[in-house]
């Protein structure tokens, strides 16, 4: 028994310790990757639309197919889960088809060429007022730009804006294969999105407009780790509106503060009237109105008169 104490005298003990670490080990350094996230050459990752709203109200937000853009032929929403929902997020299918490791180099047409309106402009012309931004899903990957600009042409007289759409996307993509699975698969690590500024419509005035959308992707292969991914994602899209965002959460908490403080000092004058009056009634004074039939209530009458027709 005294030799089982070391690993060479008890070789049972030093197998089962040594499976136990080779365990433990391997669970804390490497991470399961769902299979989900694991691409071959070729396979579609799918790029969902989540949704649209004011750069300033972050908290604000709106079906990305409310406003006049290229939407797929098989639309299809997505299950969200509670805090996706809480978040004003509504996740769907995309028209983009973008393949793990196919760069496309040329303008690929996202839909075929849009006709819209003189309504349908309006429309959009008040999302690039006021700089409404889009957000996208890649792999589970953030995505977000803008749908627009305006530029403001400053003359003597007054100050003319010129409002442009943007209409070519371009996707950057990096990816790393080298994750130590057996079925030579990769996974995504980190995607942007950029707008073309040479690539844009002017929205004028009280005329329709026709527009073409297209987009481009470039794979570019990287050493980060999947489980790293998010470290190096850095979300500083908002960073700049952090001021407005406060100002709006300020006018928020003010008028909540108000509503409170009405209805408390609403509260608290019913409550003197209530009391006042239960005061009254329990003394028996002011027996007035409706307190002068309190007592007939329950009254028993021992000979009831009925009126009846009498007759002839």
């Amino acid at each position: 028994v005294r030799g089982c104490f070391t690993f060479l005298d008890c070789p049972i003990a030093m197998r089962t310790v040594l499976s136990i670490f080779i365990f433990v080990f391997f669970a804390l350094s490497v991470q399961a990757i769902s299979k989900r996230h694991l691409f071959a050459y070729g396979d579609v990752v799918p790029l969902y639309v989540s949704k649209i709203g004011p750069y300033a109200n972050p908290s604000e937000s709106y079906d990305y197919y409310s406003l006049p853009l290229c939407k797929p032929k098989d639309l299809k929403r997505i299950k969200q889960n509670l805090g996706e929902k809480i978040e004003g997020d509504k996740t769907q299918t995309s028209a983009y088809v973008i393949k793990y490791k196919e760069d496309i180099d040329d303008p690929k047409e996202l839909c075929e060429k849009l006709v819209l309106n003189v309504e349908e402009v309006n429309k959009l012309k008040r999302a690039i007022s006021k700089f409404y931004y889009f957000e996208f899903e890649f792999d589970d990957l953030p995505l977000r730009g803008f749908i627009g600009t305006v530029e403001i042409q400053t003359t003597p007289h007054t100050d003319i804006k010129h409002y442009y759409l943007f209409t070519h996307m371009h996707f950057t993509v990096l990816y790393n294969d080298n994750i130590g699975n057996s079925e030579g698969k990769g996974v995504v690590i980190y995607a942007n999105v950029t707008s073309e500024l040479d690539q844009i419509k002017e929205l004028k005035d009280n005329q329709p407009l026709e527009v073409q959308f297209t987009y481009s992707v470039k794979w570019v292969k990287t050493d980060v780790n999947f489980d790293e991914r998010m470290n190096f994602w850095h979300d500083i899209f908002f960073s700049q509106s952090a001021s407005e965002i406060e100002i709006h959460w300020l006018s928020i908490l003010n008028s909540f503060v108000l509503v409170i403080l009405l209805t408390s000092f609403l509260a608290i004058i019913l409550v003197r009237i209530l009391k006042k009056d239960l005061n009254r009634y329990e003394k028996n004074e002011d027996d007035s109105g409706w307190k002068l039939v309190h007592s007939d209530v329950s009254v028993s009458y021992t000979h009831l008169t009925l009126p009846t027709k009498r007759i002839v």
